[in-house]
C-alpha cells in the first residue's frame, strides 16, 4: 500500500445466531464490529464509507445473523510499499482465506488478478460428524462478502486477466499461465522504463 493510503474494508460479514458462538466467534478472522473499541478514527471512516456501498444478495436484518464485522487492511509504518505492477495468479484451487486474500489484492493499484476465479468458500466452518452415519461435515457458521457485497461463498473472486492452462502442461511441466504473466510484467516494465 501507498504510505499515504487510508485503510480499507476488504471483507464484510455477519455469523449465524447460535446459542454455541460467542459474540466474538469470527475475532480470530480478524473481523469485528463497528462498536469494538480496538477502531482508530481512520478504520471507522473507512467503515462508514464502505456500508453505502455494501449491497448483499439476502437480508443479514432478519435476526438470524449477527452484527455485520469488518476487516480492515491498512499499512503500518514497517511494511514495505511497492509500486510496481503486481500480478497475483488464481485458480479453483484457492479457497477460503485465500479468497479473502484475491479480494483485497484486487482493490490495489497495480495489481492484476490472473488465471481462473478462486472457488469461493469463506464461511468459518465447523466439524460436524452425523449421528447414524458418522460421516464428517463441514458447514459455514458466516455469511463473508467481498465489500460490494458479492458473496465469497460458492461465488468466489473473478480475475482480471482470464488465463487457463491447456492440459499439455499437466503432461509436459510446463506452466503458460505463469509464463504468460511474467511476459506482461516484462512488457510493462519496458513500457514503463523501469
Amino acid at each position: 500500500m501507498d504510505p499515504a493510503a487510508p485503510p480499507f474494508v476488504c471483507n464484510i460479514a455477519a455469523y449465524r445466531l447460535s446459542p454455541r458462538f460467542r459474540e466474538t466467534h469470527i475475532a480470530h478472522r480478524p473481523t469485528h464490529r463497528r462498536t469494538w473499541d480496538g477502531w482508530g478514527a481512520d478504520d471507522l471512516r473507512a467503515i462508514d464509507a464502505a456500508i453505502p456501498g455494501f449491497r448483499p444478495p439476502f437480508s443479514l436484518q432478519d435476526g438470524r445473523f449477527s452484527d455485520l464485522h469488518f476487516m480492515i487492511l491498512r499499512r503500518d509504518a514497517d511494511h514495505f510499499h511497492y509500486p510496481n505492477p503486481v500480478i497475483v495468479l488464481s485458480d479453483e484451487a484457492c479457497f477460503s482465506a485465500t479468497d479473502g486474500f484475491l479480494a483485497a489484492f484486487a482493490t490495489l493499484p497495480n495489481v492484476t488478478l490472473m488465471g481462473a476465479p478462486s472457488r469461493g468458500g469463506s464461511g468459518s466452518a465447523r466439524r460436524r460428524s452425523l449421528r447414524n452415519s458418522g460421516i464428517t461435515i463441514r458447514l459455514s457458521t458466516m455469511a463473508s462478502f467481498q465489500p460490494c457485497g458479492t458473496p465469497f461463498e460458492g461465488v468466489g473472486v473473478d480475475v482480471d486477466v482470464v488465463s487457463r492452462p491447456p492440459s499439455s502442461d499437466f503432461i509436459n511441466g510446463r506452466d503458460t499461465v505463469l509464463e504468460r504473466a511474467t511476459q506482461m510484467l516484462r512488457t510493462r516494465s519496458a513500457a514503463s522504463g523501469d
